[in-house]
């Protein structure tokens, strides 16, 4: 992002509970990301969070590895 590329931040959560409380789980995820990023002068103007179409899952099933944030280049 320092090098003028934009980057997307999205949160994920697992399958187990409430959908509009993991929902909110995700986001905070995200936020917390974001808020690290910019601690580390990243220009907050750099970063996008964007909600995943499927924000659930994980590899291999694994509750532990769906509940993550995920960080893309935008370009």
């Amino acid at each position: 992002a320092k090098a003028g590329k934009n980057l997307v931040i999205s949160g994920f959560h697992d399958m187990t509970g409430d959908a509009a409380m993991n929902a909110e789980l995700a986001k905070n995820r995200a936020l917390s990301v974001r808020d690290a990023l910019t601690s580390a002068g990243v220009p907050s103007s750099s970063l996008e969070l964007q909600k995943p179409a499927e924000s659930t899952g994980g590899a291999a099933g694994s509750s532990a590895e769906a509940r993550r944030v995920e960080v893309a280049i935008a370009g």
